[in-house]
């Protein structure tokens, strides 16, 4: 028996990488679709946006991922490193991924929002799938479940102990 040691290291490029269902309408002639993307991308994702601070460094993250993370345009796949001619200077040729963060920083903060709830709705749902395919003891020792149950009884005991706390006024001394 005979194995192919290169193609099972290539067989694990892309790993985990789903595509949504659903595109989502950005115009009238124009909806996106959206994968979830490497951490490779991630990464250079996070380190790209690391000059910014606070809200504009949260609103740019959002664009970088974003704008990786679109894996069609109507239906037609992109890479991403296809060169465009630069909406703000055509003498100059960026590439997709750059065009697409742009004008994605040009979207009101609103609907930035909902497509950024719906990416990460997605990834939940990816992450979700995957660890729905293992038994709960491959994903999760024995002592992060036990952590987890006495975690869970003292919320539950404080919840209890609040709500009692609102429902029966303490009489004033």
């Amino acid at each position: 028996m005979s194995f192919d040691l290169d193609q099972m290291i290539s067989d694990l490029t892309g790993a985990g990488i789903k595509e949504l269902q659903v595109p989502i309408p950005v115009s009238p002639n124009l909806q996106i679709t959206l994968s979830n993307i490497r951490t490779e991308d991630e990464i250079s994702a996070i380190l790209a946006s690391e000059e910014f601070k606070g809200h504009h460094w949260i609103q740019r993250i959002k664009c970088e991922i974003l704008s990786r993370s679109v894996s069609k345009l109507n239906d037609n796949p992109i890479k991403g490193d296809e060169i465009v001619a630069d909406p703000r200077d055509p003498e100059q040729f960026i590439t997709l991924r750059v065009a697409l963060r742009d004008r994605m920083m040009t979207w009101a903060p609103e609907f930035l929002q909902v497509v950024w709830k719906i990416y990460m709705v997605h990834c939940q749902n990816v992450e979700d799938n995957l660890l729905a395919a293992f038994p709960e003891q491959a994903i999760m020792t024995d002592y992060e479940q036990r952590f987890y149950e006495r975690t869970m009884k003292i919320m539950d005991e404080i919840s209890e102990e609040m709500a009692l706390d609102t429902l029966e006024p303490k009489e004033l001394e």
